[in-house]
């Protein structure tokens, strides 16, 4: 069957796991309710804005001697975007599929004037465009009551010229929302469903997978965390827990493997290059600590128990699951430990839990969008 659609989704390829488990998680929804066979998604990468644009555009050019030799040449490649060309033109429907979507200079991000700017605003409602999945990220001690300057006028742009915004956590919400003048619903982060449509739930198999990274996060705004202390504390759980489990580390990049195989070589590690194969190589896991936000949510969606630790507002979208969430300058080897013997005294009853809810969010998720999709249906096959 041709597709009858095009659907283009703002995420990347690539770059960042996790956004692609976002991405993998609309997609679900989607193909559940418009069926897979009647439309092509179209994936492009927001780490790389010049993408956007045909071979030979302006844009393109810029943004690939930016790459190249790393001159500066953002701002050239926020300026072309102007110009005709933009290939998100060419969709049917736009859904952007998560990432914070708002934080200290997000209205200077690479793809806030090609996609936001100079496409969505002159966009002028032809084209749906669907902001799923939206969260914060700001340091965890001190996130703003309001937004102010560039990036307010930035959430309302996005909200006002989005057909239908959503959240993952409330931090989120309630700063589009107080800038915008538009309530924001907040549904779990759609990377939550990304696991169901790569690999089906497997029953334990005794290993305890980890992801570490150097400062237990992306950032430690407020300088709180004491790197070495925080690899002993890492170190005294992994020897605990290794009688008893066998321990392997997954890592989203080199940067982690790197730290892994330099701390802890004796220990497996895995390193997937997809979504499908990350899923694979999880699955059955008996459960799973996590510097990684998003790491927590997919192993979640598989019914896997997780303990999420990290540095920022992100652990709002943990929390909002249900997942255990620690700020990482608060872990100490006895609170860590005693979470860690709460989940694997209950871990079978957290493992249908976390199905169980799984199932709930797609099913919000599929009536949110449902009447949105139906109508775009509509209006496609209206002469």
């Amino acid at each position: 069957m041709t597709p009858q659609y095009t659907i283009s989704f703002l995420s990347t390829l690539n770059t960042n796991i996790g956004d692609e488990f976002i991405r993998d998680g609309m997609l679900s929804v989607v193909d559940d309710i418009l069926g897979k066979e009647t439309y092509q998604a179209v994936i492009y990468n927001k780490h790389q804005p010049w993408t956007f644009f045909p071979p030979g555009h302006p844009a393109r050019i810029g943004g690939l001697l930016d790459a190249t030799l790393h001159r500066g040449w953002r701002k050239a490649v926020a300026l072309l975007s102007s110009l005709p060309g933009n290939q998100f033109r060419k969709s049917d429907l736009i859904i952007q599929s998560g990432t914070p979507v708002i934080w200290n200079g997000a209205s200077h991000s690479e793809w806030a004037a090609p996609f936001w700017r100079n496409m969505v605003f002159k966009n002028l409602t032809q084209i749906p465009v669907l902001n799923i999945g939206g969260g914060s990220c700001y340091a965890w001690s001190n996130p703003p009551a309001k937004l102010e300057g560039p990036d307010r006028d930035f959430a309302r742009l996005m909200v006002q010229h989005s057909t239908l915004t959503t959240c993952r956590e409330p931090l989120a919400a309630k700063l589009l929302s107080e800038a915008s003048g538009q309530e924001i619903p907040v549904i779990e982060c759609p990377g939550f469903l990304a696991a169901q449509s790569h690999e089906a739930y497997r029953p334990s198999d005794n290993r305890i997978l980890i992801n570490a990274m150097p400062v237990g996060g992306h950032f430690d705004y407020m300088k709180q965390v004491n790197a070495d202390a925080w690899r002993k504390v890492l170190d005294d759980q992994i020897l605990k827990l290794k009688n008893q489990f066998k321990i392997e580390f997954v890592c989203h990049d080199e940067k982690e493997n790197a730290y892994a195989a330099a701390n802890w070589p004796s220990l497996k590690r895995h390193h997937p290059a997809s979504p499908s194969e990350y899923f694979h190589v999880c699955a059955g896991a008996h459960a799973a600590i996590t510097n990684r936000l998003h790491a927590a949510v997919g192993l979640s969606g598989l019914g896997i128990p997780c303990i999420a630790m990290g540095t920022d507002t992100r652990l709002l979208m943990t929390q909002q699951i249900g997942i255990p969430s620690l700020f990482v300058p608060d872990v100490t080897p006895e609170n860590l430990s005693s979470e860690i013997h709460s989940l694997l005294t209950d871990r079978e009853d957290r493992s249908r839990k976390l199905l169980k809810k799984r199932a709930e969010v797609f099913e919000r998720y599929r009536t949110l969008l449902q009447p949105h999709l139906d109508a775009f249906v509509t209006e496609m096959q209206t002469p």
